[in-house]
């Protein structure tokens, strides 16, 4: 892998853990991530007027980007109400272990063979997912992560890391009939929309502003670094994806060091650890 794809794949892994602790930031957590979809679109219409142009989108990729986008706005959604009670440091490395699900439905809808290596990073994963929830190295402290994975927040951070998986099984199969910005491209719009009605129908348009006259910088900053997977793509011009997909998987770490460096979150050995086990399974899985 070249130095270059390798440095943009690890900066968008930095860019999607940056956003998800200024989401923990924000004053209201939903609005924030509204903000962050709106904004991360408008700044990429410049990039998609002088790549896509000329471009035709085929219904076959409009229909995975809506289905895709339905998946990865009720996502977005979750993580929202997981951050309100959640912390950074548990919550962000569940809702990333969504690459243990893909080879699994893939195996299932689309006929792919689990391979030794992608069963062997399925279990590091789980190990991973389920040594987040330790709250001590002892055999006293061996359950404390099933009584972790009774609570709403890692509850609603493994639904939502279920439902990105079947989001990337459609982006997969969406993305191979269409020039990959510009089904990204769609694919943002369509959440925009979704998340919108969402928004609206359970928040109303004040609560948009409200967020925007409290938290205008970090806005802003979310919607930048919300960008961030257009370095992913860029990556993936010059080579393999499951290389730049796995080295993107820093973002697990970075995510967790967050939370624990500045929000003071507890458990702070453990959890790193932890998120190490899911960062070396996902790379397994996109490496098999």
């Amino acid at each position: 892998m070249e130095l270059l794809a390798f440095s943009l794949a690890v900066l968008s892994g930095v860019g999607h853990a940056v956003w998800n602790f200024l989401t923990k930031r924000a004053v209201d957590k939903q609005i924030f991530l509204w903000w962050m979809l709106f904004l991360r679109t408008v700044f990429l219409v410049p990039l998609f007027a002088i790549w896509a142009q000329g471009i035709s989108v085929p219904l076959v990729s409009l229909v995975c980007a809506t289905g895709s986008a339905v998946f990865y706005a009720t996502f977005i959604a979750l993580m929202g109400k997981a951050y309100e009670r959640g912390d950074l440091s548990l919550v962000y490395p569940l809702s990333r272990s969504g690459p243990v699900y893909v080879p699994i439905w893939a195996a299932l809808l689309l006929g792919e063979r689990l391979s030794p290596l992608g069963l062997m990073g399925i279990a590091v994963t789980c190990l991973g997912v389920y040594t987040v929830g330790l709250e001590a190295i002892s055999l006293k402290a061996i359950l404390s992560p099933i009584r972790s994975l009774n609570t709403r927040p890692s509850q609603l951070a493994l639904l939502a890391a279920v439902l990105a998986s079947v989001g990337a099984c459609i982006d997969k199969v969406g993305v191979g009939s269409v020039q990959p910005l510009a089904y990204v491209f769609l694919f943002f719009v369509m959440m925009v929309v979704l998340y919108s009605v969402y928004i609206l129908a359970t928040r109303g348009g004040r609560a948009i502003g409200r967020e925007w006259q409290a938290n205008r910088g970090n806005v802003l900053l979310g919607g930048l670094f919300g960008t961030s997977y257009v370095l992913t793509l860029l990556a993936m011009a010059t080579s393999a994806v499951s290389y730049v997909i796995s080295a993107r998987q820093v973002s697990v770490v970075v995510g967790t060091v967050l939370g624990i460096w500045l929000f003071k979150e507890r458990y702070g050995a453990i959890r790193i650890a932890s998120s190490l086990l899911i960062c070396a399974g996902v790379v397994m899985i996109g490496l098999a």
